[in-house]
């Protein structure tokens, strides 16, 4: 047999050098396998986890943000509550893994953008809740004759929610990242927080009062003016026709219409006008119809209940001017004695989301003077004042180098209409030259309509100035008129006849100085105040600033 090679065990000299698995060994390196995947998986989803869930409660408060503008409730309490309760458990998680090492501050930072995340859905929830509580408190009042007062309670509580969450939401975003500033773009958006806290502060406070003011034993009364701002007034426009609103234990009971003519008749003798009412509106009696003179709407209500008590005896415990262009958007029906009736059915049909849209637009109203409120209560006065609802012209005063300037432009109409056809453009330039403030304004107005305007201006500024001449130019035309002058309440007025015809325009031009300390050569500040003409949509204004050492004007609109 030698010689012949043995095939089948082959050459074994290097036996020792071959490593043969066994299954067992197999499996064994098939399960670390796999448990390096399971592990590199667990740490995966350690680190990336928590972005993926901020993203996802980011995503969804959007989407909230999103549903409320459009007056979805429902919609937007499901998005803004699974955010929530998503951000609540992802800052749970990153509470315990903020401890890791190395990766501590990465997670610290999501832990900060969670805590923002928080705060906003709860301010926004809070918001949704106050809406939902309005909406049954206006159902229970003049639907189901029931006065609210745990509905009160609950906005109160609420309010003091939002105040407290958008505050510490505030101080939040003053500490964030970059990426938290992108955060707080896709989820707070242009919410201006500062102005939310004090707006929700004066709410509050309109609330706490309101208990009282509303629910009382004896009947309340609230005169309602209707006005046409297609016929413009100093508050809004001509007074057409009046309102008694009747308030019963706090619920409504009733309104009554009337015509300010059978009220004057019960007027006797002769109620002197002022100067320039008489003379521009032909007046030799002041009439209810005008009591809206004064651009500022406490002062006309005040009035407006004088006329009032003189001739019906009643006492009336406030005033709110309603402008007939804006009440289209919340009453079906033209105005008339069923106007009550008529809105109670309507707001009875609509759904909820058309009944949140309603008060956006009303509180939208407020804002631009289509509707004005005045009450016999200061504390919830000087809050409506806050708010800027009470129709009130703003000149703050300010110390220490510092200036407070005021501009008020206010029209009455007397012949034809103001509408969409009526077209204006403000300019304001403000010089600063040794000891002396310039100003001149130009006020341009077009007239697209087939028809004649005709207007009385009245320009409203500090009483320490003095006023040239007043231009009024058309196209290559230029005309010098001297202004009627008088004083009011610390206000130099100047007022004059426009008249601009059919495709005309006309271009008014204003010009007044005064003495001044303010040093602008220091650190000083100078407020400029512009006050809207409630009945006029807004007015493209633009502002030229002019002097030395002028570094920063911010415009607050």
């Amino acid at each position: 047999m030698e010689g012949i090679p043995d095939k089948s065990i082959g050459d074994l000299s290097n036996l020792s050098t071959l490593q043969l698995q066994t299954p067992k060994e197999e499996k064994q390196k098939e399960t670390r396998k796999k448990n390096g995947l399971v592990f590199l998986s667990l740490l995966l989803i350690f680190i990336f986890a928590p972005f993926i869930v901020m993203l996802t409660s980011s995503a969804l408060s959007y989407f909230g943000k999103i549903s409320f503008a459009k007056y979805k409730n429902s919609a937007s309490k499901f998005f803004f509550i699974t955010s929530l309760k998503l951000s609540e458990a992802n800052k749970y998680y990153l509470s315990y893994i903020v401890r890791t090492p190395l990766l501590g501050d990465f997670f610290a930072n999501l832990d900060r953008e969670s805590v923002v995340i928080i705060y906003s859905d709860r301010v926004a929830l809070s918001t949704i809740y106050i809406t939902e509580s309005l909406i049954n408190y206006i159902d229970k009042i003049l639907l189901k004759k029931e006065y609210g007062k745990e509905l009160l309670n609950e906005m109160h509580y609420q309010l003091d929610s939002i105040y407290k969450d958008a505050s510490f939401l505030e101080a939040e975003l003053k500490n964030t990242e970059l990426n938290s500033i992108i955060l707080s773009g896709l989820v707070v958006g242009k919410t201006d927080l500062t102005d939310l806290k004090r707006r929700t502060l004066f709410f509050k406070e309109v609330v706490e009062e309101s208990e009282g003011l509303f629910f009382r034993s004896n009947e309340s009364k609230y005169l309602i003016l209707f006005q046409n701002d297609k016929k413009l007034r100093a508050t809004g426009g001509f007074i057409e026709v009046l309102g008694v609103l009747n308030l019963s234990s706090g619920v409504v009971s009733d309104i009554e219409l009337v015509k300010p003519e059978s009220i004057d008749k019960n007027i006797s003798g002769n109620v002197d006008p002022p100067l320039l009412l008489r003379k521009y509106l032909h007046q030799d009696t002041w009439s209810l119809s005008e009591s809206n003179w004064d651009p500022d709407f406490p002062t006309s209500a005040t009035k407006a209940e004088w006329f009032i008590d003189k001739a019906m005896d009643l006492r009336i415990d406030g005033v709110v001017s309603v402008n007939l262009g804006a009440l289209k958007n919340f009453s079906p029906e033209d105005l008339n004695e069923n106007l009550l009736d008529n809105f109670k059915d309507y707001w009875r049909q609509i759904s909820t989301s058309e009944k949140t849209e309603l008060l956006s637009l009303l509180s939208e109203s407020f804002d631009q003077k289509d509707f004005q409120i005045f009450v016999n209560n200061n504390k919830i006065l000087d809050s409506l004042n806050d708010l800027g609802w009470d129709g009130s012209l703003t000149h703050q005063n300010c110390t220490n180098n510092c200036y407070s300037d005021f501009v008020g432009l206010f029209e009455t109409t007397t012949e034809g209409e103001s509408g969409s056809e009526i077209k204006r453009l403000m300019t304001l330039r403000v010089s600063f030259e040794e000891k002396l403030l310039k100003r001149k304004l130009i006020y341009y107005i077009e007239n697209s309509s087939a028809s004649d305007y005709k207007m009385n201006l009245r320009l409203f500024i500090p009483g320490e100035n003095g006023v040239s001449k007043v231009e009024v130019s058309s196209g290559d035309k230029k005309q010098e008129v001297i202004a009627d002058t008088e004083r009011l309440r610390g206000y130099k007025i100047s007022g004059l006849e426009v008249e601009v015809p059919p495709h005309g325009a006309r271009a008014i031009i204003f010009n007044w100085e005064g003495e001044s300390s303010f040093d602008a050569k220091e650190k000083s500040e100078y407020k400029l105040f512009i006050e809207k003409q409630s009945g006029i949509k807004d007015i493209p204004v633009e502002i030229e600033i002019l002097g030395n050492n002028i570094e920063n004007f911010k415009s607050d609109t």
